[in-house]
């Protein structure tokens, strides 16, 4: 439907046909997954005594048609906080729009009571600001008091030495961890070890993100003449436009091919015929064959690649798993269960491995900061600062890199 607006010139009978023309193109979008998730509706959530009421409706409405570009996974996360922060506002019968500065504070008070991590915390922040943008409304997270507070809490948090404040980051898998992958992969002719090898060495070598990956079809990867691949992109997380191909070489290629080898009976002119099917596909319940190739896999099936390749390389860690899970009477087990004893990789875990490499190579292979940038599609050096952080060991400073250079 049309968001209509009350100060619209066109007539009822020319919006009913209008909205008759383009029955197509909203039945259209649906292939889109933005496109199929509902948003959040807060129409019942404004205050109508406010001036800007009536503006902030139809301004919501804009938004649920345009959905401002927003990804999936950064509409359900919208909707998540939107669910947390309504609830809260409906539990003093307040409205949540707009939100008074005290009862943003008291908000973000009570997401502290709960034990909410710093970062999670500033994502709702961060989402509570968005909606009030988009509404048209004053944002509360402008209000000094709100933003005082968010300095006081992470002041306090830093000062006791709160865990809380270690901001979540994805345990790197490095170039060294890819080869021993490799060493065991490369023997097996399972359907499955042929496809997490593949994944594991795309990941590495491309570092798209997980959405990225998951979302990447045949068609987009072009077989090289020495070897290698290239994959053209028209869109990424912060970009849409002027995407650099990402490209893969022979050696990284390798179990990409013999991936692609599985999926077309070993006639790789095949390839073309299957172009509009997803590179990484489900499994059959017991992991003999692929299916559903027309169909993306979600990040929940991303991820266990990755912990599956985790488990392989430190088998202690599958034993703990299976023991917890018996205690637990569960099928699994999640990571606050597992403690940090075993930080197992995720979807993501490619990616900051890469980079990690990347930085400590970085002399040794005269590589810029605007070419760390670039291959993760970041728009400035804080995005690579915020990734290395905790694994490099050349990004503990000048100071510590002259120590290991002195005798002392």
């Amino acid at each position: 439907m049309l968001p209509v607006k009350s100060t619209t010139n066109l007539s009822q009978s020319t919006i009913e046909a209008l909205e008759k023309r383009l029955t197509p193109y909203f039945a259209d979008r649906k292939k889109y997954k933005r496109f199929n998730i509902e948003l959040e509706d807060l129409s019942q959530e404004i205050d109508l005594s406010h001036p800007l009421a009536e503006k902030a409706i139809e301004n919501l409405k804009m938004f649920d048609l345009s959905r401002d570009s927003l990804r999936a996974n950064s509409i359900i996360a919208l909707n998540s906080v939107i669910r947390s922060w309504v609830s809260f506002n409906r539990m003093f019968n307040e409205k949540s729009l707009p939100c008074d500065p005290l009862m943003t504070i008291a908000y973000y008070m009570h997401l502290d009571s709960e034990g909410k991590k710093l970062n999670t915390i500033k994502q709702h922040q961060a989402q509570i600001s968005k909606i009030h943008k988009v509404a048209g409304l004053p944002n509360p997270n402008d209000h000094a008091e709100v933003m005082s507070f968010i300095r006081t809490l992470q002041d306090t948090m830093a000062e006791t030495d709160d865990p809380r404040a270690i901001p979540d980051q994805a345990y790197p898998l490095r170039h060294t961890d890819l080869k021993a992958l490799s060493a065991i992969y490369s023997k097996s002719d399972k359907v499955d070890d042929i496809r997490d090898m593949a994944v594991l060495s795309l990941a590495y070598a491309t570092m798209l993100r997980e959405e990225e990956v998951c979302e990447l079809r045949i068609k987009r990867m072009e077989l090289l003449d020495d070897g290698g691949i290239k994959i053209t992109r028209n869109i990424s997380k912060t970009e849409n436009t002027d995407l650099r191909p990402k490209y893969i070489n022979a050696s990284f290629a390798a179990p990409i091919m013999k991936y692609f080898n599985l999926r077309t009976n070993n006639d790789l002119d095949r390839l073309n015929a299957i172009g509009d099917e997803f590179f990484v596909v489900g499994l059959t319940p017991r992991s003999t064959s692929l299916r559903n190739p027309s169909t993306a896999i979600t990040p929940k099936t991303f991820n266990k690649i990755f912990e599956r390749a985790y488990g392989l390389l430190h088998p202690e860690f599958v034993e703990l798993k299976q023991n917890l899970s018996k205690q637990s009477v569960k099928d699994s087990v999640n990571k606050k269960e597992l403690g940090n004893t075993y930080p197992y990789w995720t979807g993501h875990s490619a990616r900051v491995g890469c980079i990690v490499d990347a930085y400590e190579k970085r002399v040794e292979l005269n590589l810029t900061d605007k070419d760390l940038m670039d291959m993760g599609d970041w728009r400035d050096m804080q995005m690579v600062n915020k990734y290395i952080r905790r694994f490099s060991k050349v990004a503990n400073g000048p100071s510590a890199t002259l120590q290991d250079h002195l005798e002392f």
